[in-house]
């Protein structure tokens, strides 16, 4: 089966190590343009694309995808992905974490399996830009993840899978990410034959139970010593 990935930071490459490690290597590697990193501030490529790179799986980094040759380039990755070169051949996938852009309609309707996204939570619960952290500052026992296809709407789309796991007292925001990462990444390897071959669908989500997170920024890392102890201590983690 080949597929697409769209992914940028580190935590992705978590994610493309255990697709890979069960046969499942991508054709095309979507990832943020090199960018100035470290103290140097020395231009560096994204950690997915080194990971593509050292696999010499071709890599791409788009500015934005909102444009006519972001559409053609994805495009003829996707007709040269079945026998013959016929698109038609091969159900076309894309597998997205951590891209860091958002993905628009001219994209999504390129594959005919859409787009298959790992979401740190138990959607529709914590959807948004910061799952964990939501999470936490809401003191839930409870979280998981939801391997669920894109929409046009943020978290939106509808569940293929869901696996659920207790939140230690004291695991930090870190160590629950990567958690989740590892259990998402062997959920979607597990489910991908299934669905490319159509044994398993999706199921809506229940929108009226929807919950918002909101981008974490540094004054959200404030603390104020008046402040009801329990609460110091959720923003710690």
């Amino acid at each position: 089966m080949k597929y697409i990935f769209f992914g940028t930071p580190t935590e992705a490459t978590i994610v493309l190590d255990t697709l890979a490690a069960s046969g499942f290597l991508p054709s095309l590697i979507v990832t943020a343009p090199d960018r100035p990193a470290g103290r140097g501030l020395n231009i560096e490529e994204s950690p997915v694309a080194a990971w593509g790179r050292e696999r010499a799986i071709e890599v791409y980094k788009p500015e934005s995808l909102r444009n006519e040759e972001s559409v053609m380039k994805i495009q003829s990755v996707i007709s040269n992905q079945g026998t013959g070169g016929d698109m038609e051949d091969e159900p076309s996938l894309a597998i997205v974490f951590a891209y860091g852009k958002i993905i628009p309609e001219s994209i999504l309707s390129l594959f005919s399996h859409g787009i298959l996204n790992i979401h740190p939570s138990l959607l529709p619960l914590h959807r948004g830009p910061a799952p964990i952290e939501g999470a936490l500052l809401a003191g839930d026992t409870e979280t998981g993840v939801s391997i669920m296809l894109l929409d046009k709407e943020m978290d939106h789309g509808p569940i293929l899978a869901q696996e659920k796991i207790t939140i230690s007292e004291t695991e930090t925001a870190p160590e629950l990410l990567v958690r989740l990462i590892k259990l998402g990444s062997e959920r979607l390897t597990a489910i991908l034959p299934d669905y490319i071959s159509g044994k398993s669908g999706a199921t809506p989500q229940d929108h009226e139970k929807a919950t918002y997170t909101k981008k974490i920024t540094k004054a959200d890392g404030e603390i104020n010593l008046a402040d009801d102890p329990v609460e110091i201590y959720k923003k710690y983690r």
